[in-house]
């Protein structure tokens, strides 16, 4: 029922959006003159994040969008009285412009601002390692600008760390531990985006020792959904699989349904790695996996589907996403390979 509910909100999302604009004009809630654009940038946002858990019947995305909102408000000093009014304001609209689907979308709203309660996640900043850990050093050299960081980690290759742990037990951590640091403001944009560069270069230097590997006969695709600017993830999940013996090929982001379906058919693929960290991006997502399943070629092809919504709601895997359920890359490649006979 959620998902018709989702598809009359988004035929609807012009009228709405028009109703929260005059409203937020009417009740001076903001500087409407000078920040109209921003204003109506942000709503559109909040209708996606809703339009998105309607339609998978997954409350729980909305209120871990709702979290995340607050967090990022709270920790730049903003009030967050403003938000509890736009979503105030969002529901009488869409009480007004469509009231038959009004108490189907409530409980989204209501079960958000429960568990949000408008308080951040949490108050505390992330402890980093100790300076003298691994990954307390790494993180230390990557926010600081420092050349270190690449000294670091091929100095512990030479000692005889894997690249699998350079992986998992380096740049897995630390993006995790980095991206928190910027959503509470601790370091900027900038810093965030030089640690991914980073690791990015790093992988780039590794690849001859990556695609050494003695292959299986398999092949298989990895992509990111529409314009998904978080791509290492599912990188390190090509990489992985790599090592394994399988004859990888990742796509990025940026492309096409069409053009992603053409790759597919012009090469013969055993699987297909599909990964979104946005959860503005499922239907995207929904939409290229259900392209892929008409297709002949694909009577054979396995699906994964991966990245940070199936971890909020590990319910989705059983939504038609995958063939596979694998809560991360290990588990993937022990399903998958078992799955194939390898």
């Amino acid at each position: 029922m959620t998902h018709e509910i989702s598809l009359m909100l988004d035929h609807v999302h012009s009228h709405i959006l028009e109703f929260y604009l005059q409203k937020v004009k009417d009740k001076n809630i903001c500087d409407f003159k000078k920040s109209r654009d921003l204003c109506e940038g942000d709503i559109k946002y909040i209708l996606e994040y809703l339009s998105q858990a309607l339609n998978l019947e997954s409350p729980q995305l909305f209120e871990d969008f709702t979290a995340w909102l607050i967090d990022l408000l709270v920790y730049r000093n903003i009030p967050m009285h403003p938000i509890l009014k736009r979503y105030q304001i969002l529901q009488e609209g869409i009480k007004t412009v469509l009231p038959e689907i009004s108490s189907g979308v409530a409980p989204c709203f209501e079960e958000a601002l429960k568990h949000g309660s408008f308080v951040p996640k949490s108050t505390e900043t992330p402890i980093l390692p100790p300076e003298d850990d691994l990954l307390g050093k790494y993180i230390r050299f990557v926010i600081g600008g420092n050349r270190k960081a690449r000294e670091l980690v091929f100095k512990e290759l030479k000692k005889g760390l894997t690249i699998f742990h350079v992986y998992m037990k380096i740049f897995e951590p630390a993006q995790h531990l980095i991206g928190r640091l910027w959503q509470i403001n601790v370091i900027s944009a900038a810093q965030e985006h030089y640690a991914t560069v980073v690791i990015e270069t790093i992988m780039s230097e590794l690849y001859l020792k990556i695609f050494i590997s003695e292959k299986n006969g398999l092949k298989m695709a990895s992509f990111c959904i529409g314009t998904e600017l978080h791509e290492l993830g599912i990188r390190m999940v090509t990489d992985f699989f790599e090592m394994e013996g399988w004859d990888t090929s990742f796509f990025g982001a940026h492309l096409t349904i069409p053009d992603m379906l053409k790759t597919l058919h012009e090469e013969s693929f055993d699987l297909v790695a599909i990964s979104t960290t946005m959860i503005a991006h499922l239907k995207s997502l929904q939409m290229f996996i259900q392209k892929i399943r008409e297709q002949d070629f694909s009577k054979s092809m396995k699906i994964i589907a991966s990245g940070y919504p199936f971890l909020v709601d590990n319910d989705l895997w059983e939504k038609g996403y995958t063939d596979i359920k694998a809560q991360n890359a290990q588990k993937a490649i022990r399903l998958t390979n078992t799955w194939f006979n390898v």
